[in-house]
């Protein structure tokens, strides 16, 4: 496996990977592994997007609130902030 391919699973998701795999060889099934470091890697980006959104959700939902009622002076300022 080249050093491009071992990319594209991260650490975190090896596991899932790994699961995965074997469940695929006992079923007989036809291995994929690009497909099955797809899912791993899709997968991992849909558990930090998730985190991501419990982190901003609170102050995205304050600024929008607060936006809807007034013009906010620093609305750009404050929008980077919680980037």
């Amino acid at each position: 496996m080249s050093d491009a391919e071992q990319k594209n699973i991260p650490i975190d998701g090896l596991p899932i990977f790994i699961e995965r795999s074997w469940a695929s060889i006992r079923n007989q099934k036809e291995l994929n592994l690009p497909d099955q470091r797809d899912m791993v890697a899709n997968y991992r980006c849909n558990e930090i997007k998730e985190e991501a959104e419990k982190l901003v959700g609170p102050k995205l939902q304050s600024l929008f609130r607060d936006s809807s009622l007034a013009e906010i002076p620093n609305f750009s300022e404050t929008a980077i902030g919680i980037l």
